[in-house]
């Protein structure tokens, strides 16, 4: 099987006139009646690897090749999905985890506290000092899903425009 070169990067203007866009396919159409009736063919029966002619590249011919398929990226992105109860099942399992813990830790600091103040007093400083790095860990992943989420918008608003 031979391979064959890397094609060369091209670039091409958004407003080019020579390059048409042409809409995404359809997504294909699944009939639940015939899906399970047929097997998916043999690797070893089906000779595609240099029999059959492959599936060409939009820009492997050159600018001439290039202006005839650019694909849109307008296309509408799916749904998101519904969280179902399995989501709302580990959220409760997980909060209730981590409120054990939370006590678990309150109850050992105390019991330190209780023995020696000095190793108490050590005790809270080092949960204060992780508390401050859980709030600064957590704030940095809220702020980096609001950017996420701005960014989301102005490319939807960008779709439309």
């Amino acid at each position: 099987m031979t391979t064959a070169p890397p094609r060369k990067p091209m670039v091409f203007e958004a407003d080019d006139p020579t390059v048409k866009t042409t809409p995404p396919p359809p997504p294909p159409v699944i009939d639940a009646r015939s899906a399970d009736t047929t097997e998916p063919p043999d690797r070893e029966s089906t000779e595609e690897d240099e029999t059959s002619p492959r599936r060409s590249d939009a820009f492997e011919d050159g600018p001439a090749r290039a202006s005839q398929t650019v694909p849109s990226a307008s296309a509408a992105p799916p749904e998101p999905k519904r969280p179902g109860w399995g989501a709302l099942f580990l959220s409760a399992v997980g909060g209730l985890i981590a409120l054990a813990a939370g006590l678990w830790v309150a109850d050992a600091l105390t019991a330190i506290l209780w023995r020696e103040d000095a190793l108490g007093w050590i005790a809270k400083a080092l949960a204060a000092i992780a508390s401050l790095a859980a709030v600064i860990l957590i704030g940095r992943e809220v702020f980096g899903l609001v950017r996420l989420n701005r960014m989301t918008a102005l490319r939807r608003d960008a779709d439309t425009a």
